[in-house]
């Protein structure tokens, strides 16, 4: 069995791959009954299967002496998903059953299920449980040490912050350890390593950052949540509109001007003096209160124009000390 993500969050989804294998049944035809249940870290089940399949005989070469190769493939084309390859490249002890995929592949039936996760759905770690029941036997999943997933939570606190510093707590809801990665970001430099921090956070631990500059960002849920530290409670912030190609800036007549088009259509646009400062500014990083005092009427009008837009970074709860 594999999961991805192996991390989520409340309101996201989990894809669950189970394989069917029936390469060394060769005698008869047999319909077990499946289930497969997610168990939550407080004891409630979430059945994903509970029903009989048939499983026909794996195919045997013919016995006779001649023609025992016979012509054309004998089984469908499965298209095995390349994270089910690197969810076992990925765990060192997992090697030999990764070979084991690869060579026995053609004889699995694929099946996939989702698990949406609850906008109220508890903390921690769900275990999964396939059992396939036959004549009385209960055979489980030879993968089942891995298979787990998690729903985590991560609280952002700042205590202080300022153009130069910022000291804020990250808070993990979950009762189980979160990795987490704080960046330090200077705009418009590059990211040095020197500037990166990844720790693991205990379950319902909170850990006290104290950091020099000013953007620092906090990411968890294997990278897919990066929020800002400072102001998230604001959310909105200005982005160009990403569909316009920007030619090299020009001056004439003394003045800096930018020239932008449309990549699908015909609208071209000139900008200059405070119609050039914010394209240049709307970035995703600057507020968007911040960058509609510079001239307001302006930026109405950019707004209106769909040459800018205001976005809302995902961003996790906050607490106030």
């Amino acid at each position: 069995m594999s999961i991805f993500p192996k991390r989520s969050v409340r309101g996201g989804n989990v894809t669950i791959h189970w394989n069917l294998n029936t390469a060394a049944m060769f005698s008869r035809h047999i319909t077990p009954r499946i289930r497969i249940i997610i168990k939550d870290p407080i004891g409630g089940e979430y059945i994903l299967c509970d029903e009989h399949i048939l499983c026909l005989p794996g195919v045997k070469e013919s016995g006779n002496n001649v023609n025992t190769t016979l012509p054309g493939p004998k089984y469908l084309r499965k298209e095995l998903p390349l994270m089910v390859l690197a969810n076992y490249l990925a765990a060192e002890n997992n090697k030999e059953m990764f070979v084991e995929i690869l060579t026995r592949i053609r004889d699995g039936r694929h099946f996939y299920f989702n698990y949406p996760v609850e906008p109220d759905a508890p903390l921690g770690k769900y275990q999964l449980t396939s059992e396939i029941f036959i004549d009385g036997k209960m055979i489980r999943s030879r993968t089942e040490a891995d298979d787990f997933f998690y729903i985590e939570e991560i609280v952002i606190s700042v205590i202080h912050a300022d153009e130069t510093a910022c000291r804020f707590h990250v808070i993990n809801n979950s009762p189980e350890p979160t990795p987490v990665r704080i960046i330090t970001y200077d705009a418009d430099k590059p990211l040095m390593a020197e500037a990166i921090e990844i720790c693991m956070i205990g379950g319902g631990k909170t850990v006290e950052f104290v950091k020099a500059g000013k953007y620092h960002f906090v990411s968890y849920n294997e990278e897919r949540i990066i929020v800002p530290v400072v102001n998230c409670e604001k959310k909105k912030r200005t982005i160009r509109n990403q569909e316009y190609l920007q030619l090299p800036e020009k001056k004439e007549n003394g003045h800096k001007s930018i020239n932008i088009i449309h990549r699908q259509s015909d609208e071209a646009y000139i900008l200059q003096n405070d119609e050039k400062y914010i394209w240049e500014h709307a970035d995703g990083l600057v507020l968007a209160s911040e960058l509609r005092k510079y001239n307001p009427d302006v930026y109405a009008e950019m707004l209106n124009e769909k040459l800018i837009e205001e976005i809302n970074f995902r961003c996790p709860s906050r607490k106030n000390i």
